[in-house]
């Protein structure tokens, strides 16, 4: 199954719940640049499709 788009509705709440900040601990680097574009990676916390991947608990 191909993965979908990130919407733009998503990408603007992310910004703005974010702070504009990456989410790593100790990293301040912006999300989106001064022109408005996305520059950070996005992911998924909880897996996109039903039997994919997750993250170790531990």
């Amino acid at each position: 199954m191909a993965r979908l788009n990130i919407r733009d509705s998503t990408l603007k709440k992310l910004f703005a719940l974010s702070g504009n900040q990456c989410a790593f601990d100790g990293c301040t680097q912006a999300v989106v640049n001064e022109q408005g574009d996305l520059i950070a990676e996005v992911c998924h916390i909880e897996t996109a499709s039903e039997g994919g991947q997750t993250l170790a608990e531990d």
